[in-house]
């Protein structure tokens, strides 16, 4: 693995996850939601395939020491007391992640903790807060990208699943 692309939900304790949607549905308990519960119950169901609800600070033990670049989506605001504890989990890979958000101010208040950041949109609506601009790939036409790059903006696409879409990118 070279990259790995992760949401970040909080737990009721205010601890990060890895997870998507709020609630715990892939662990056979749509009537859950992670912020409703502390870590210890989100942890303690499985998938089908066994497996658990991830830390992030398991994450952060499987890629420290690698070059495994990371891209985290903040999926909500961390809270005063959620960005010590982002920073406790993040701190010893630093270096490899990237924080991102479809919310300007989640990006700005990443960089306010000096994160590198990149600012997901689902348009093309190019924007010099971060270095990085991550647009969905319908989104995109070919010279959007050269006109993002004279703007100093790196630009990447999200949802390709298919050969042909990697092909158009």
């Amino acid at each position: 693995v070279l990259y790995w692309e992760s949401d970040i939900r909080w737990a009721a304790t205010g601890y990060p996850y890895l997870l998507h949607y709020s609630d715990l549905d892939l662990f056979g308990h749509p009537e859950i939601e992670l912020a409703d519960v502390s870590g210890a119950v989100a942890t303690s169901f499985t998938s089908p395939g066994g497996d658990h609800l991830m830390s992030l600070f398991e994450l952060r033990q499987m890629v420290a020491g690698t070059t495994v670049t990371l891209q985290l989506e903040l999926k909500t605001m961390p809270t005063t007391a959620q960005w010590p504890r982002l920073a406790s989990r993040l701190d010893p890979i630093r270096a490899q992640v990237t924080i991102s958000s479809f919310s300007p101010t989640t990006v700005r208040a990443a960089q306010d903790h000096g994160y590198r950041t990149a600012l997901l949109s689902a348009t093309d609506s190019i924007t010099t807060l971060a270095p990085t601009f991550i647009v969905g790939a319908g989104a995109l036409a070919a010279g959007d990208v050269a006109r993002h790059h004279a703007a100093g903006v790196s630009t990447q696409t999200y949802t390709l699943d298919t050969p042909a879409g990697w092909q158009a990118a």
